[in-house]
């Protein structure tokens, strides 16, 4: 059943924060809110505060004793504040923050006493701050460097379990801390994150009864990731809060490509079996570049492609993060040419080398021998190397790259493709024309 909220919240016009981020987050959870617009910025810039009496008015179009929610920044005023609390309704949840930019001082340290009286008693009442928004504030004689005093301060001033601070500058990393009943969870992200976007998704998780410390930890993830692949606009980026649905959507295709090429494979074990090396065959599948970061974004085969009798079985469905070698391999050439996402590792031979050669695949290689011994020191570096020095010889991301081994390291051909269709049918033809000149591998 779905849920319905209230937002009272500024529009900010660089989609950075407000309105726009609660919408899509609602849209998101697929949750029903009702918005009021409290004022228009810009980033710092106030360009129009809506008067109390225009706020209430619109408040007055909605019936406030269904929601389950709500989210305010209280800069919106003291009476529109109380018009809520005052009300009938019964949140649930109430999410608070606060831009000081919107009202005086003055009239902030006025509305946190009224808040003060019980308003915000309930286990999961929420108040969301930036640390500029505290001194800002100016309402603590606590060092700001003291952060779990400071917000035990705030707590025991609002008679709010839970106080999340955000972008607190330490160690040049950004810190956030959920305190909660005098315990703190500290997370750390490299930039900063979005206060609306905490608050918001915090809100709407918690309506469903997840736990505190787990919304969270999920929050900031989120907000992390949406900012990694934020979509700019002019000189502001907009966090992309839909990105973990699109890449379990990638996921989700590069799993099912993979099994087909798969499929194929078994279904012409006589054209593949040969080409087996002793490791045994692996085929694997990257993410789009800008949704890859490390193995965990590559799928293959757990347990690879074996022999049984006279055709090739797999022991397992393809999955992310079983193929370190041939992930590493692909990380790499993606940096080079970032269409080229599917690879697969087939025996080295002599006679295989000359068929890719004449069958006109472009080749490229590198020697196992000339790697540099602060390369070779480097748990998992020789790949990368290897792949950077083979693409450099020819100047492009060729079709196959191989090496002829080195002391304990079997020979290798790598085949290459945009996808695993593409990879499986160089295999395919590879194996048909050594078998139509009656050459096994």
């Amino acid at each position: 059943m779905e849920s319905n909220v209230l937002i009272l919240n500024r529009f900010d016009l660089t989609f950075r924060e407000g309105l726009y981020l609660d919408i899509e987050l609602c849209k998101l959870l697929r949750t029903n809110c009702y918005l009021v617009t409290t004022a228009i910025t810009k980033g710092d810039t106030v360009i129009l505060k809506l008067n109390e009496e225009e706020i209430i008015k619109d408040l007055s179009r909605v019936d406030i004793k269904s929601l389950k929610a709500l989210k305010i920044d209280i800069a919106s005023g003291l009476n529109v504040i109380k018009t809520l609390l005052n009300n009938s309704a019964k949140f649930f949840i109430k999410a608070l923050t606060v831009n000081p930019n919107l009202t005086s001082k003055d009239l902030i340290k006025e509305i946190i006493n009224y808040l003060s009286r019980g308003c915000i008693h309930r286990e999961l009442d929420i108040f969301v701050l930036n640390s500029e928004d505290v001194k800002l504030l100016d309402i603590s004689d606590v060092n700001s460097e003291e952060l779990h005093k400071l917000l035990k301060f705030l707590s025991n001033v609002l008679g709010m379990k839970n106080i999340v601070l955000l972008n607190y500058v330490r160690n040049s990393v950004f810190t956030h801390i959920l305190y909660s009943s005098d315990t703190s969870l500290e997370l750390h992200t490299p930039t900063k994150i979005p206060k609306d976007l905490i608050t918001t998704y915090m809100m709407l998780k918690l309506i469903s009864d997840e736990e505190l410390g787990t919304v969270f930890n999920d929050a900031v993830n989120l907000a992390e990731k949406s900012l990694k692949f934020a979509v700019r606009c002019c000189d502001d980026l907009i966090p992309e809060v839909y990105i973990q649905e699109v890449v379990d959507g990638e996921r989700y295709r590069v799993i099912k490509e993979l099994s087909k090429a798969v499929r194929v494979l078994e279904e012409n074990s006589q054209l593949v079996i040969d080409l087996i090396p002793n490791v045994q065959l692996n085929i694997a599948y990257a993410l789009p570049k800008h949704l890859t970061s490390g193995p965990e974004d590559v799928a293959a085969i757990p347990g690879r492609i074996i022999k049984v009798g006279n055709s090739i079985k797999t022991i397992a469905t393809p999955d992310f993060n079983t193929s370190k070698h041939l992930a590493r391999a692909l990380i790499k050439v993606m940096e080079f040419n970032p269409t080229i996402r599917a690879a697969a590792n087939i025996r080295y031979d002599d006679l295989i080398l000359k068929t890719i050669n004449e069958l006109g695949f472009t080749v490229s290689f590198y020697d196992r021998s000339q790697e540099p011994p602060e390369v070779k020191a480097v748990e998992g570096a020789t790949i990368p190397w290897g792949v950077n020095e083979a693409v450099k010889r020819l100047g492009y991301v060729p079709d196959v790259i191989y090496h002829k081994g080195d002391y304990g390291k079997e020979a290798m051909i790598l085949i290459l493709g945009k996808d695993p269709n593409d990879v499986v049918n160089k295999i395919l033809r590879l194996g048909s024309t050594l078998r139509r000149n009656g050459i096994k591998g």
